[in-house]
């Protein structure tokens, strides 16, 4: 299983990725002001930072596949949202909810590779984790580029939705799960 989360992993920070290139230009199209830019992108980064004090009590009571296939789910959906936007106040509320579920979806992760290593494979399937995203991160701006460039910002947004969404089909297809839930089931039983 940890191969199948190399996998997402790889498809999730390639969309990631590829956002990140474009999306102080995103925000400056709407602020107008690279210093409110700045302001802005440090204020969606205090939001996650808090949030996760708040999430904690929730992830340890939730199955945590079925949170983090939320989180990719809220990505797809913001990142659609975000091609189609036109009004400040909304970027600015999806971006507060974004930094929030990008919390949820790195806690979530983390946790179950974990959760799906030994303590002898640990190092070993993080190092393989960690190489995917640089590899995700070494062509997703590349991609994010020449998109942004030959069709616009827009068409970033939506291929890095394709990308999660392919990343959430296959968590599906692969029945990624909750080993924590399984291991309870298996010694109650």
């Amino acid at each position: 299983s940890i191969n199948r989360l190399v996998i997402i992993a790889s498809l999730t920070s390639f969309g990631l990725a590829a956002v990140s290139t474009v999306w102080a230009l995103y925000l400056e199209y709407f602020l107008k002001n690279q210093s409110y830019v700045g302001y802005l992108s440090s204020f969606f980064t205090i939001i996650g930072l808090l949030s996760y004090f708040f999430l904690i009590p929730i992830i340890e009571k939730n199955n945590k596949a079925t949170l983090y296939a939320f989180a990719l789910i809220m990505y797809v959906l913001s990142y659609i949202a975000f091609a189609f936007l036109t009004n400040l106040y909304l970027v600015i509320m999806l971006g507060i909810i974004l930094a929030v579920f990008a919390s949820l979806r790195i806690t979530t992760f983390g946790i179950m590779v974990r959760d799906k290593s030994s303590n002898k494979s640990l190092s070993e399937n993080e190092g393989e984790i960690y190489t995917s995203f640089n590899i995700a991160w070494l062509i997703g701006p590349l991609l994010a580029g020449f998109l942004a460039q030959k069709y616009g910002l827009n068409k970033v947004f939506l291929m890095a939705a394709f990308f999660m969404a392919l990343s959430l089909t296959l968590f599906k297809i692969f029945k990624m799960n909750d080993n924590r839930k399984e291991k309870k089931a298996d010694s109650s039983t």
